[in-house]
């Protein structure tokens, strides 16, 4: 019986991201926190982001479960608002540039090897690879 829920869960996780966009990724990994769905967040997160999101709930509040009920509550009340994305390495890496209680916030996403965008909860100061990260230019149009 595990396997079947585990099996269908890994088929609409996979459905979920067949037409992926950075967007579409923040706007999931939004829902997903405001619902608590460990799973969808799973899907929206580099591996190592949800590793390490899931090791602060336990450092913070002591289990997966009681991180997961506050950031739920957390994302809740504060309802990030999605604004613009901003390449940054052309169709790899971008900034989600999104509205919170602190003012314009960032998080970085980069597009996997499965062509599936997903969030890295790293300081968006920093390029995965340790580069200086170039400052947005936006194209003056023709």
């Amino acid at each position: 019986m595990f396997f079947f829920f585990f099996s269908l869960a890994s088929f609409f996780t996979v459905g979920c991201k067949k037409d992926s966009t950075p967007e579409k990724t923040f706007r999931s990994f939004v829902e997903a926190s405001q619902k608590g769905d460990l799973a969808r967040l799973q899907a929206c997160l580099d591996s190592r982001s949800f590793e390490e999101l899931k090791q602060e709930f336990i450092t913070r509040h002591g289990s997966v479960e009681n991180g997961l009920k506050r950031f739920r509550e957390d994302t809740a009340r504060v309802k990030p608002r999605f604004l613009r994305v901003e390449p940054i390495r052309r169709h790899q890496l971008v900034r989600i540039v999104f509205q919170s209680e602190q003012g314009e916030q960032i998080m970085l996403a980069e597009l996997d090897r499965d062509g599936h965008w997903k969030i890295q909860l790293a300081d968006p100061n920093q390029l995965p690879s340790g580069q200086d990260l170039p400052e947005f230019q936006p194209s003056k149009g023709n």
